[in-house]
């Protein structure tokens, strides 16, 4: 138990760390030995969990993981398809599948209204979590600690109409922790707004599912698009037991 402890200290320091660590930092990082931190990250890097560069000495997350979390996603995003096809034909509006991670919030599915007016987001686009309805809710469902390292201490608009107050938007995400749905006005497009639930699979993965229209039919149908979406979460949503 206390090696797998050590390991999962190694891959959770790694996170997010692109140019990778030296041995000496993960080391700092996870308060381990630096004889302890080599051999983890040996033998994790003959099961392809971590990938070091020879010429820097640096150590980063390796392929296996990422081909893992593909498959896991890919496993969620069949799962709650079928929800998504039914807002689609409740709503007629863009539903979106979209999962938090360490940068943002990925959006990972979609199926695009039939109006010539349509608020479009690209499979595989990565948005802000916190100026975002999808990244709000999956925001809300994280522990104080962790959703606050994950808001920037300074907030940059990306258009004029973004909250870039920290604390208003802090307290946007305990909101839609509270309503159970998060709801964003032009905070990242322009003339664009957007509402998203979380949901969990029976493994406890969680994504968030979202409804995004121009602001003048958002605006028109915001019950009913709230309402919808949180009969989706009662019924797609697997709460921890």
């Amino acid at each position: 138990m206390q090696v797998v402890s050590r390991a999962a200290s190694i891959l959770r320091a790694l996170d997010g760390e692109h140019r990778g660590l030296s041995l000496s930092e993960l080391g700092e990082r996870t308060g381990l030995p630096r004889s302890t931190v080599h051999r983890l990250v040996t033998a994790l890097g003959v099961e392809g969990f971590v990938v070091g560069a020879p010429a820097t000495g640096r150590t980063r997350l390796g392929p296996e993981l990422t081909r893992l979390a593909l498959h896991s996603r890919g496993e969620l995003q069949a799962e709650l398809r079928p929800y998504l096809e039914d807002l689609r034909r409740m709503l007629d509006e863009t539903i979106g599948l979209s999962v938090l991670e360490t940068d943002g919030v990925r959006f990972v599915d979609q199926i695009t209204a039939n109006h010539p007016l349509q608020a479009i987001t690209a499979v595989g686009e990565l948005l802000p979590a916190w100026s975002s309805a999808s990244g709000r809710a999956l925001l809300a469902t994280l522990p104080t600690e962790q959703r606050e390292a994950m808001v920037p201490r300074r907030l940059a608009a990306h258009v004029p109409s973004t909250t870039t107050d920290r604390r208003a938007v802090m307290a946007a995400i305990e909101r839609a922790g509270r309503d159970g749905v998060a709801v964003t006005r032009e905070e990242y497009t322009e003339g664009i707004c957007a509402a998203a639930v979380a949901v969990r699979d029976a493994f406890g993965a969680a994504a968030a599912i979202s409804v995004s229209a121009p602001t003048a039919r958002f605006t028109r149908r915001s019950d009913e698009i709230t309402a919808a979406l949180l009969d989706v979460r009662a019924r797609a949503d697997h709460p921890a037991t």
